[in-house]
């Protein structure tokens, strides 16, 4: 975390609590976690002690990812990536370039989230060769930002998939600016994998985990029998249909069997 010394000569330092912020024997501070913690300085100088306090806040880092952060998505097919913001204070506008294989995936289109009031979104570039899009989203007039602190989508991506094998979509540069165009620093988070494994329906966290396992055989058994109009219908368990690899718009024993056929594979194999 940041640090800031505050040492002074013949003085003690304690945190009242080390899980948001610590400090050494010289008086430097370092932050740990997103919270309040108390430094407690006492000094003796000429038999004379004195102790004071300094209250330390520690503000979460504004973040950037991109969600979901998997997603099974089959060739021809398209997938939607949100760009996200997280605990960004009066955020008006961002600069976001995404990175991607140009092999595999192809940019498609980009729409406004709804974090950011009265937004303008402009793409600045698209590169479907290379593999890279540039998107400008800012806020117009006085109230054209977030006011306080919050997380949002401030951008929806779209791509097809014109290739099976997994890939990435990463970011790139990025930029953040707040209510009067400062910079706001932020970290970013490492992208939106794209699988094409067959089964691979959701993880522990209801997203593909490059693995067809029990997750995945408790989600196609929830859905098993059912059609569009009933309500444990779950599209993406329709693989197949009798006649090929078109859905059918039935989970049936077609499906069933391509399930199984894919049981137990990642997405290394």
């Amino acid at each position: 975390g940041d640090t800031v010394n505050v040492a002074l000569s013949n003085c003690t330092y304690n945190s009242d609590t080390t899980a948001v912020a610590t400090v050494s024997t010289s008086g430097e501070i370092t932050a740990i976690d997103v919270g309040i913690a108390t430094i407690t300085v006492t000094c003796t100088e000429g038999g004379i002690t004195k102790t004071d306090i300094i209250e330390i806040t520690v503000i979460p880092v504004p973040n950037l990812k991109l969600t979901p952060p998997s997603q099974s998505v089959g060739v021809s097919d398209f997938g939607t990536v949100n760009v996200v913001v997280e605990d960004a204070t009066d955020l008006r506008g961002a600069n976001i370039s995404l990175n991607f294989n140009a092999s595999r995936l192809q940019y498609s289109s980009s729409s406004n989230g709804d974090f950011i009031p009265n937004d303008t979104l402009q793409v600045i570039s698209i590169d479907n060769t290379k593999g890279s899009v540039t998107l400008d989203i800012a806020g117009l007039g006085i109230s054209g930002y977030h006011s306080g602190t919050g997380t949002g989508t401030i951008i929806i991506v779209v791509f097809e998939r014109i290739a099976t094998s997994n890939t990435n979509i990463t970011f790139g540069t990025t930029q953040l600016r707040d209510k009067d165009n400062n910079t706001i620093n932020h970290t970013t988070g490492s992208g939106c994998l794209f699988t094409s494994l067959l089964g691979d329906f959701g993880g522990p966290d209801g997203f593909p985990d490059c693995i067809v396992d029990f997750e995945d055989l408790m989600i196609f058994a929830l859905a098993y029998g059912s059609t569009p109009s009933d309500a444990n219908w779950n599209p993406v368990c329709d693989i197949v249909g009798p006649g090929g690899p078109t859905p059918d718009g039935v989970i049936d024993f077609e499906d069933l069997m391509i399930f199984a056929m894919h049981y137990g594979e990642t997405c290394a194999d």
